[in-house]
């Protein structure tokens, strides 16, 4: 009886196949998309318990500095994050500064202790030593279609059009294996090259203003990853930086499950 209905009604008969047919691929499509979603934000966290950067939003935070997909909330010295470091709760550091790109990639400046937490591998070259040594990210290589060897001059922000820093170029010493993380996407320098280009832009700066030269100014860096020893640490250590410092100290997990 059955089978005689669906072919007495065979439109009726496609139509309910075709609906019930897209509905289970909606259905199936928006779990996956779940599911890789999840898994890219598991990923990028990758053993971060705290983010400490300039006070702001704690979202903006945590998606500036653990998933590079926001503006900065500010700056911070770096002296105070190196007392964060001799803290005995505190396991391990990572500092980040940025404010420039190449192509609309963001040029981090950081340590290699940064490639290791994300379980980045060398297709090509080795590690940034010197200043203004890069190494690219397998996205960022693939895009640009940079090169070991070359050199390049990194954008003041993140318009591809901005103001171009030609006053020190930075050179291509290493390509990373792709790893499906944040790593794919940044071009990574030691944090004294950053500094090297913004000094000498706010040298130019000074200099096409009739200006003397610029002053020492403390060094400072956006943001840092921070790996504590305890869960207690944890729990202790935003709340006490947050109200004993003009830092702001946030745990990326739980915005991340807000947002």
């Amino acid at each position: 009886i059955i089978f005689k209905n669906l072919f007495h009604k065979p439109l009726g008969t496609t139509l309910s196949i075709t609906l019930l047919s897209l509905s289970t691929g909606i259905i199936s499509l928006l779990l996956l998309l779940q599911h890789q979603l999840e898994q890219k934000f598991e990923n990028d966290l990758r053993d971060i318990d705290l983010v400490v950067g300039a006070k702001g939003s704690p979202l903006q935070l945590v998606l500036s500095a653990v998933y590079q997909v926001d503006a900065p909330t500010g700056n911070i010295p770096m002296a105070e994050v190196d007392k964060i470091r001799s803290m005995r709760s505190v396991q391990q550091v990572i500092p980040l500064a940025y404010g420039d790109s190449y192509q609309r990639f963001r040029i981090l400046g950081t340590d290699t202790s940064y490639i290791g937490k994300y379980l980045g591998t060398l297709r090509e070259g080795r590690l940034f030593q010197e200043n203004m040594e890069v190494v690219l990210g397998a996205t960022v290589a693939k895009s640009t279609g940079l090169t070991l060897g070359q050199s390049f001059f990194g954008t003041h922000g993140e318009a591809e059009e901005g103001e171009k820093h030609e006053q020190a170029g930075y050179k291509i010493v290493g390509i990373l294996n792709e790893t499906n993380s944040v790593l794919d996407n940044l071009l990574l320098t030691n944090i004294a090259s950053v500094w090297t280009v913004h000094e000498h832009h706010e040298a130019g700066e000074l200099e096409a203003h009739d200006h003397a030269e610029p002053d020492t100014m403390p060094h400072e860096i956006t943001a840092a990853l921070i790996k504590a020893r305890s869960t207690m640490a944890v729990m202790t250590l935003p709340r006490m930086l947050n109200e004993t410092t003009n830092l702001q100290a946030t745990i990326p997990a739980l915005e991340i499950n807000r947002l």
